[in-house]
């Protein structure tokens, strides 16, 4: 019964999917749904960094309806049912108090309610994860053949949803491989474990094949993201620093930086007292299992191949980790023993210590992109004061991808027929030209023209693309800037600020602001002529 009300306290603290408009990363997602060409679609698909079973269940469910908050849902009920697994897990491995403890964490873990709120894969996964473990070790406690089904069908799935998966099936097959050492699992037992994971094994060479090696390995998806300046470049290990900094950045994402300290220490803790426990009983499993996965991701985030740290992408740890803390807390208390009570004592004298500590460790708190930007009521604003009016004349919008993937949602109520050009595509809005580089960021300064992200370099193909919009000639565009931190518009302000008065760039009345949205009113001739001005070498 208590499970059941942190299920429900859960619902409530992942509720208002409506009341942020989508993010970035999110607007990928939506483009694929409303994409009416499927072939362009699975275009995108393949483009991206994870497998496809997630884009194809939001494209099924687009055909139902287009709305956000319906789109979201996924998250959310993965979300809840993630709450009641780990509550199923955690009283297997150490009693009805450590189940509860396992799913209390999970009600308000900060990062998984994010996640649960948001069209995004990571939660999904989880819950796949979760439930696979959940009939796995049903599997190894009553051999039923349809607990084994059950397992290889969730864990199969998951690895469809996400390429993180794999790493959590390495620590599977590691705490597996122990057992069977150990000769706790029968010989049986053995052939058929072996034989189901065929299943997962048979899909990672499919994707591999299929989807990373075609589409995504050397591709700008993989230099952005795993590149020496790629944003996932601060997560990657390679030194017993960054192991250090990454475990308690994985602390500090599922339990807040100001926790990081005091969650890492009583983790180490836990795998000691589970460790050294005796009788070992039905936590021999849980030893073995999180620290093999641990292992299997460190691996990879040393290989340069995954992220591990305070990222989103290392939500998939989150069940393995408070899984171990709520068994080792729910069996210390349930013992009653002096020691027990001195440790409960102490975790409780540390937890308002939290940030002091955090930082006497030596823990960096890593800035986090914020997942949601822009309240719907802010967009709604946009919508009836700028993008609606834009429909019935004539203007030149010109944005970055990550800009209209953030007001994708808003065009889609049109027809979003895409018109290519070499890194570049236009779409038709009403009377206006939308015009969007294919570039995640662009800049604008005096450097990198030769960049195809440089907007001096994107007018360029633009009026060579599209010769009939005189671009370079207009007096009057309009340029958004959505999403995640871009330099974009900062750029532009700058240059218009070392303007003498009389000759700005930027029309006062033309500057708006909305919650993560800019948008200015700019003569786009003087941009051009300032800037080539800059370049052109002294005395000439």
């Amino acid at each position: 019964m208590i499970a059941l009300v942190l299920v429900v306290i859960g619902l409530w603290a992942r509720s208002g999917l409506g009341e942020f408009w989508v993010n970035p990363d999110e607007g990928i997602y939506y483009s694929i749904v409303t994409n009416p060409n499927f072939s362009e679609a699975w275009d995108e698909i393949l483009g991206n960094a994870h497998p496809p079973l997630f884009y194809l269940l939001l494209r099924g469910m687009g055909s139902v309806s287009m709305d956000i908050a319906w789109l979201r849902l996924p998250s959310l009920v993965a979300g809840l049912l993630a709450i009641w697994g780990v509550f199923l897990i955690g009283r297997r491995f150490g009693g009805e108090l450590a189940g509860l403890l396992a799913a209390f964490a999970m009600v308000w873990m900060p990062e998984l309610v994010l996640q649960s709120q948001v069209m995004r894969p990571y939660v999904m996964q989880g819950c796949m994860l979760i439930y696979a473990l959940w009939f796995l070790l049903r599997y190894l406690d009553h051999r039923r053949s349809r607990d084994l089904l059950l397992y290889t069908l969730l864990i199969s799935l998951a690895a469809l949803t996400h390429y993180s998966s794999f790493i959590a099936l390495g620590g599977i097959g590691i705490a597996l491989c122990c057992q069977a050492l150990r000769r706790q699992l029968a010989r049986t037992q053995v052939f058929a474990l072996a034989a189901v994971h065929l299943a997962p094994f048979c899909i990672g060479l499919a994707l591999y094949y299929f989807h990373l090696e075609p589409h995504v390995i050397g591709g700008n998806v993989q230099v952005e993201a795993q590149g020496e300046a790629g944003w996932l470049s601060p997560y990657f290990v390679s030194s017993l620093g960054d192991v250090w900094q990454g475990l308690f950045g994985v602390m500090g994402l599922l339990f807040g930086h100001a926790l990081a300290g005091p969650a890492g220490l009583l983790f180490f803790a836990a795998l000691i007292g589970i460790a050294f426990a005796k009788p070992l009983q039905s936590s021999d499993l849980l030893l073995p299992l999180a620290l093999g996965v641990l292992a299997c991701a460190l691996l990879f985030s040393f290989m340069r191949q995954y992220a591990f740290g305070a990222s989103r992408h290392s939500l998939y740890l989150a069940p393995f980790i408070v899984l171990v803390l709520a068994t080792a807390l729910g069996r210390m208390l349930r013992s009653g023993s002096v020691p027990a009570l001195v440790t409960t004592a102490l975790v409780l004298f540390l937890m308002p210590l939290g940030s002091p500590l955090t930082s006497l460790l030596g823990v960096e708190e890593r800035p986090v992109n914020p997942e949601q930007l822009t309240l719907s009521e802010d967009m709604d604003l946009l919508d009836s004061r700028v993008l609606e009016p834009m429909r019935a004349e004539r203007q030149v919008m010109m944005m970055n991808l990550q800009s209209f993937y953030v007001l994708l949602p808003s065009l889609a109520g049109a027809q979003v027929e895409r018109q290519w050009g070499r890194e570049f595509f236009a779409v038709p809005w009403g009377e206006s030209s939308l015009l969007v580089n294919m570039a995640w960021g662009m800049t604008s300064g005096s450097t990198g023209l030769d960049k195809s992200n440089h907007l001096l370099n994107f007018v360029s193909r633009i009026d060579e693309r599209f010769p009939e919009l005189k671009i370079r000639q207009q007096r009057d565009a309009w340029m958004f800037s959505a999403g995640w931190i871009t330099p974009l518009a900062d750029g532009l302000i700058r240059i218009d600020t070392e303007q003498p008065q009389g000759q700005k760039l930027i029309a006062d009345e033309g500057r708006l602001r909305f919650a993560g949205v800019k948008v200015f009113r700019w003569n786009l001739e003087s941009y051009v002529r300032v800037v080539e001005s800059i370049l052109k070498p002294a005395g000439k």
